[in-house]
């Protein structure tokens, strides 16, 4: 009997990947059952059963398996992907299209359960006795079926097929004997170059039919593609204007692969970014407005989108973004429909008459790639770049944590760059004000981030206005995976300038991001070794520039050893110091977390934690970082305890979150250690 396999149409299900896959399952002779679009009841499902702090299209899919797995009980597998790239990890998806299945799977029963349903008998007669020894009831729910999560790293034919070691010798074997020695050709091959085929087609008839109607408003809906197709979610976004009379085109419509790069393309590490960023450069001449269309919730998309919206706009070209969540009503959002209608009909006349022009593209208004490297260095020269060597060199960074803070400042210690450090100031709710103007609907890290370089260049120059000119240096990393932090640099080359525009031009001071990703660390450390210590870097300089162009291949073994010694001789010397401050701090705030719920005088043990900060900043050596260490635990050890006993409170989050004291609100440092009024010594914990 032929499997019977579930399929949600939501989420991964727009990439071309899931369906390759959907359409090989019918081929090869699988029962295939697919969820509908969006209907109220699956949005019900989706709401109530999905957390609140999933994104919109997260809930939608909860929806969706809800509906496969209560209206078709008898299924046998439920294909949820865990799609990660589809160009070769050239770009990335988002972070929750990683175990997108597994989130919907623990949402609707319990793992325990799950397990327990299909695991074989053996293993389940050993939970089974292992659970009644221990008195323990597993928790019950409801029948799941198998889940099934193929991992897609790329859409390449002979990648995302049937294996090259599966076919190995099948050319040999005579079709009479086909069916018994190469079963694959018939039950996996043949189906899946039909699937492949058929989905990897292209068909330009619908970008030629938008082109060809000069006549027609032509409107550009940039978002993604469960969005445009889910009219319950949108309100009927692309149908109302379909409706209205206007030609529509989304990124659904015109392959990635189809379309020269755009502009942010260096920066680019999100498919749905890179996209969207070459799709805009090219509808930009023929399009009479932009519609960019995003959920709340969604941290990439909240950056994507408000960018490519301000290069649009400073284009001349009408663009409205909307966002949408759960409780989208169609009436308000449709009479902005038809105010944006009525304005792109005016655009319209003009474009067919002629009296249109479009600017050239541009990257960012304040940020351009140097072409010759894959560094991401983002410049901002506001006065003449040859008179650059005349600039005495600045370097900072945004503050993260205590940790992030010791361990940078003594990197650019060991480096021999003390002299041009500006350390950034600690985040308070100064710095959260100023980083607090855009991107607001993203993750609160890039506020503290973008707050954290503007507030500590204002301290600089209130106390330097007549100071000499600068080359400001500002040090950040790029995330090359799915978090939002790699983004980050692309909104701080816009605002950070935005800032200072007139204290640079008067000052003669020029700003630049370097930033440090996964594919440029060679040049990162020339470029520091250019500001430092030269002769303490080379060996590292050396050998990564060996390393990429080859000649370390060529070296004799013994001069590969050598160069290798070296190497790792100069990163130990260089590293030591600030990895023992690392291992020193950890040591004093675990001790600080035991300690500070049970002090008797409140903030002592604050008190003593924040010395050991300042001490350990100026440490410099592992000696003198391992004194510094011990005589913080001794002070913590004699802080005086009232020797009850405290409920243990784990915190879990981000790094940034959990280790910024102001980011988080103080929970971790105050709010556990709080006194009730005219009470006695309690802990406070954290609630729902």
């Amino acid at each position: 009997m032929a499997p019977k396999v579930g399929i949600p149409q939501a989420l991964t299900y727009h990439y071309r990947s899931s369906r390759i896959i959907e359409r090989f399952l019918r081929e090869a002779g699988a029962e295939v059952i697919r969820s509908p679009k969006t209907t109220p009841e699956i949005h019900a499902a989706a709401t109530t059963l999905g957390s609140a702090d999933f994104c919109l299209s997260l809930r939608m899919l909860i929806g969706h398996v809800h509906y496969l797995v209560t209206q078709h009980p008898d299924l046998d597998f439920l294909l949820v992907p865990y799609l990660c790239s589809e160009d070769g990890e050239k770009t990335t998806t988002c972070s929750k299209y990683r175990d997108a299945g597994g989130v919907a799977l623990r949402s609707l029963t319990t793992t325990l359960d799950y397990l327990m349903q299909h695991s074989p008998e053996g293993a389940r007669r050993a939970a089974a006795t292992t659970f009644r020894t221990a008195g323990v009831t597993p928790p019950l729910g409801g029948r799941f079926p198998v889940l099934l999560q193929p991992y897609i790293w790329s859409l390449r034919r002979d990648v995302f097929g049937v294996s090259p070691a599966a076919r190995v010798g099948e050319r040999l074997v005579p079709q009479s004997l086909q069916r018994f020695l190469t079963p694959h050709l018939r039950r996996c091959v043949a189906p899946f170059n039909t699937a492949y085929d058929a989905v990897m087609r292209r068909d330009t008839r619908l970008l030629d039919r938008f082109l060809a109607d000069e006549r027609a408003v032509r409107v550009a809906m940039i978002c993604r593609e469960y969005l445009v197709g889910e009219p319950l979610l949108t309100a009927d976004l692309k149908a109302w204007f379909m409706k209205a009379g206007a030609r529509v085109i989304t990124p659904a419509d015109v392959p990635a692969e189809d379309l020269l790069p755009g502009p942010q393309a260096p920066w680019a590490f999100y498919d749905t970014h890179r996209h969207f960023d070459a799709l805009v450069e090219f509808l930009t001449p023929h399009v009479d407005g932009f519609i960019f269309a995003g959920s709340f919730g969604c941290h990439p998309d909240a950056f994507i989108l408000d960018l490519l919206l301000d290069r649009v706009r400073q284009r001349g070209i009408p663009a409205w973004i909307f966002k949408y969540d759960e409780q989208v009503g169609s009436a308000g959002f449709q009479t902005r429909y038809e105010t944006i209608m009525r304005l792109l009909e005016q655009r319209r006349d003009r474009r067919v008459a002629g009296e249109l022009q479009i600017p050239a593209a541009q990257s960012l208004p304040v940020a351009s790639v140097s072409a010759a490297t894959d560094a991401r260095r983002a410049s901002t020269l506001v006065t003449n770049p040859a008179a650059e060597e005349h600039r005495v060199p600045l370097i900072t960074w945004p503050f993260m944590s205590d940790h992030i803070e010791l361990i940078v400042q003594e990197l650019v210690t060991q480096a021999g760059l003390t002299p041009f450090v500006l350390p950034p100031t600690t985040a308070s709710d100064v710095t959260l004000g100023l980083g607090s103007d855009t991107f607001t609907d993203s993750c609160c890290p890039y506020a503290f981030s973008v707050g954290s370089f503007i507030e500590t260049l204002q301290t600089y120059f209130q106390t330097h206005s007549d100071g000499p000119a600068r080359r400001i240096v500002a040090l950040t990393a790029r995330g090359e995976g799915p978090c939002s932090f790699g983004l980050y640099l692309l909104g701080h080359a816009r605002d950070v300038p935005a800032a200072f525009g007139d204290v640079f031009r008067r000052g003669g001071h020029t700003l630049e991001f370097l930033s440090v990703g996964l594919s440029d660390v060679t040049r990162f450390i020339q470029e520091l070794a250019e500001l430092g210590n030269r002769k303490r870097l080379a060996p590292i300089v050396d050998y990564l520039r060996k390393s990429e162009d080859g000649t370390l291949d060529r070296l004799p073994a013994w001069r590969r050893l050598a160069e290798g010694r070296r190497l790792w001789a100069t990163l130990a010397e260089l590293l030591a110091p600030a990895r023992a401050k690392l291992t020193a701090l950890e040591a004093i705030r675990s001790k600080a977390l035991i300690v500070r719920p049970h002090e008797r005088i409140p903030g002592a043990t604050t008190d003593i934690y924040r010395g050991s900060i300042r001490g350990l900043a100026g440490a410099h050596t592992v000696e003198t970082v391992h004194e510094t260490r011990d005589q913080a635990l001794a002070e913590l050890a004699a802080v005086s305890q009232d020797g009850e006993i405290r409920p243990r409170v784990a915190v879990v989050g981000e790094i940034y979150v959990v280790q910024a004291s102001f980011a988080n609100r103080g929970v971790i440092d105050n709010l556990l250690a709080l006194r009730r009024r005219g009470g006695g010594r309690h802990d406070a914990l954290l609630r729902d």
